[in-house]
């Protein structure tokens, strides 16, 4: 039963379900992270090519 427990926590711990929605303030290629990201209202949220390519700044968006 602890093990089902630990299992549920670090499987929901994991999952990203917030949803942020603002104007792209900005944006860029994080080369540590390896990952491209936007700026919405100024929060750094990592995104994938496509989305990167697809908005621009001023453009509101929501993400998860």
């Amino acid at each position: 039963m602890k093990k089902l427990i630990l299992l549920a926590l670090l499987i929901s711990a994991c999952s990203k379900d917030t949803e942020v929605c603002g104007n792209i303030t900005g944006g860029d290629y994080d080369r540590f992270a390896d990952m491209y990201y936007l700026r919405i209202d100024g929060q750094k949220e990592y995104v994938d090519e496509k989305t990167y390519n697809s908005f621009f700044i001023g453009d509101y968006i929501c993400v998860y």
